[in-house]
């Protein structure tokens, strides 16, 4: 899968949660500049299934 990683991690100052959270709130924010900078025909219905999903969290 090219869209499938894999990391092992390790902390002694900050909460694993704390970072695991810092890194997909990054990775979801680039991911939205970059289908947003795209010229993608299904990009307001990617950003609508984004939203039902978030909202249903």
């Amino acid at each position: 899968m090219p869209g499938h990683r894999q990391m092992i991690l390790s902390t002694s100052k900050e909460p694993l949660p704390n970072i695991m959270r810092d890194f997909k709130k990054f990775t979801f924010n680039e991911l939205v500049k970059m289908i947003e900078r795209m010229n993608e025909s299904r990009k307001e219905s990617i950003f609508y299934l984004f939203s039902e999903v978030a909202d249903n969290l």
